[in-house]
């Protein structure tokens, strides 16, 4: 016989998402004009374009690119948002992102972002079929049978949606499936570091 059961939940993730006010259209033509005016680098995409990583700073956007400057305040500004209502007493310091244009047969392998704080990823275009976003924890949990049937106890898969940005924490393992379609997938990712805000 047992009394007083108390649960706490314990090393909890997130994923927060919303729609951006930005025109799909502008942001897709400009995805295309960086792929064919800046060499693209090789990091997890397979068979895709990985644009060069853009930071504001020593790696600003050309100014030509005026939707993805509009997508990088956007990401930066919705991200200190919700961190401040959910009560992190933190703020985003630094930050590099860059597209990915994955063609039929295109893919990103397993990876993380290193010592990044939060991983964002925007979708400019979704085709049916295109891959989904699947995350893992890297923990310890992960040699164990203990969550193996809970649902989204050791990995969640996402069905993105287009004109969405998700963000989460930057430790999460994560890779995108197969474009399996007939037409190109379109995404940002971002990766950001925040400091304590000081009060």
């Amino acid at each position: 016989m047992w009394t007083d059961v108390k649960e706490d939940k314990i090393f909890w993730d997130f994923i927060i998402s919303a729609n951006l006010n930005l025109s799909l259209p502008a942001i897709e033509a400009e995805a295309f004009a960086m792929k064919e005016k800046i060499e693209g680098i090789d990091k997890t995409n397979v068979n895709g374009y990985h644009s060069p990583l853009f930071n504001g700073r020593d790696k600003p956007l050309p100014s030509i690119y005026h939707e993805f400057k509009k997508l990088q305040d956007l990401m930066i500004g919705f991200t200190n948002l919700s961190l401040a209502e959910r009560h992190y007493k933190v703020a985003v310091s630094r930050f590099s992102w860059w597209a990915n244009i994955n063609p039929p047969k295109g893919y990103n392998n397993l990876h993380h972002h290193g010592n990044t704080d939060i991983i964002g990823v925007y979708y400019i275009k979704i085709p049916e079929n295109s891959g989904l976003l699947h995350l893992a924890r890297n923990d310890g949990s992960t040699y164990g049978t203990l969550y193996k049937n809970i649902p989204g106890g050791n990995q969640m898969n996402v069905n993105p949606e287009v004109n969405r940005f998700y963000i989460m924490p930057g430790h999460l393992w994560h890779w995108v499936t197969e474009n399996n379609s007939e037409e190109t997938r379109i995404s940002v990712a971002i990766n950001m570091h925040v400091e304590d805000i000081v009060e």
